[in-house]
């Protein structure tokens, strides 16, 4: 018996199946290489149209390997379209060590190399919902993580929305985000206290819009609310001044709590003249108010649906950092303007980090220091997000 599986070349056809698998002696599977998915595009289970977007096989480490799959199901009634869902799951199994079976077969014994692979555990890494009827459309998800940061410190967490539209009636969207983690070293004994060591955190943010607005002052309406609360956990939101866009970072930091509160407003009965986001966010660490932070952002001819349409588009930032035992009191932020009135009138600042931009303000205020500088970006300072990250504003 060789001390090594023979090279067989093989070939196998499964219809309405297409595939193929990536080997290297030195690196194992190839994941770039290694796929699977039905031959068309969709397959039929009870009536329903089921599609296996992804498959692969890739190392879990050790002798796991992990093969992985991502489902769809649409739904359907005649040509209405219902709605579907998906799911992404690895199948994690440990494969028999060669050595010990090509030592079992020199000793005359029988074995199954398909018997030896052990099925370890099946592990969800997202699962994504949405459903559209006349009066009501709903989409959500939930992701599941489990990272490891450069020092090997364990980041696990849950990370879930659903975004419900109401179309009857005067038109109400209402979104719900919802995040659970730990993080830390998993202590070793039964019983134990949470601590900077491991700790458990979350956040909860609602928000709703309501598309006709509710009269507040004259010519101005409410069009929507937002609210966060959280623990253990800070929000590093999008920096517009840097080039960032979408939704905020979340970081786990142990002892604090932050408060999110903002509104939606804008012209009546049109929210497309003008409409505006103003958000207040506070956060606590170990009792005491750590930093304050004021969001606006205002939109001139684009309606709240399609904001990126506005004529006149401005961000503004202001954060004001509380006094402890490693800085004194200051404050900062930045009012970034962009203007497209085309082709009458287009903002074409050299460094920019908005599109058509025309106006970029920095300014500072500390114990001794203070500055405003007006024009393209190139002063640096200090951001404080929580109560220890920091970023630099600038370039």
């Amino acid at each position: 018996m060789p001390d090594a599986l023979p090279y067989l070349p093989a070939a196998v056809q499964i219809p309405g199946i297409t595939f193929s698998i990536g080997y290297d002696s030195n690196e194992g599977i190839l994941d770039e290489f290694t796929h699977i998915a039905f031959a068309s595009a969709q397959k039929n289970i009870s009536g329903f149209a089921i599609s296996l977007d992804e498959f692969g096989l890739s190392s879990a480490g050790g002798n796991e390997v992990a093969a992985l799959f991502d489902v769809s199901i649409q739904l359907s009634e005649g040509e209405e379209d219902l709605g579907g869902a998906g799911v992404q799951f690895r199948i994690i199994s440990e494969l028999p060590d060669l050595q010990e079976i090509l030592a079992v077969r020199r000793a005359g014994q029988a074995v199954s190399l398909i018997k030896s692979i052990k099925l370890k555990r099946l592990v969800f890494d997202s699962i994504g919902i949405n459903a559209h009827t006349g009066a009501v459309d709903i989409d959500g998800y939930i992701v599941f993580f489990n990272e490891t940061n450069d020092v090997g410190v364990r980041n696990k967490y849950i990370k879930g929305e659903v975004h419900v539209v109401v179309n009857a009636g005067v038109g109400v969207e209402g979104r719900l985000m919802l995040l659970f983690g730990t993080y830390g070293t998993v202590p070793t004994t039964e019983t134990f206290t949470f601590n900077e060591s491991f700790y458990p955190y979350w956040y909860v943010e609602g928000q709703i819009i309501i598309s006709q607005g509710i009269p507040i002052a004259t010519g101005i309406g409410l069009y929507g609310l937002i609210g966060g609360v959280g623990k253990n956990v800070s929000q590093q939101p999008a920096n517009p001044a840097l080039g960032e866009f979408g939704p905020p970072t979340f970081v786990p930091d142990y002892g604090t709590v932050q408060l999110k509160f903002g509104v939606t407003f804008g012209t009546l009965p049109d929210a497309e003249p003008f409409n505006a986001d103003f958000i207040f966010t506070g956060v606590i660490n170990s009792g005491g108010l750590d930093l304050i932070t004021i969001t606006g952002n205002g939109y001139v001819m684009a309606p709240i649906a399609d904001r990126e349409s506005a004529k006149v588009t401005i961000m503004s930032d202001l954060t004001l950092l509380m006094p402890n035992a490693s800085r004194s009191f200051s404050m900062q932020g930045f009012i970034l303007v962009a203007v497209n009135v085309d082709p009458i009138l287009r903002g074409n600042m050299d460094g920019g980090t908005l599109t058509n931009q025309m106006v970029r303000a920095d300014f500072y205020a500390g114990e001794d220091t203070w500055f405003f500088y007006m024009g393209k970006p190139r002063m640096e300072y200090t951001r404080w997000i929580g109560s220890k990250g920091k970023r630099i504003i600038g370039s």
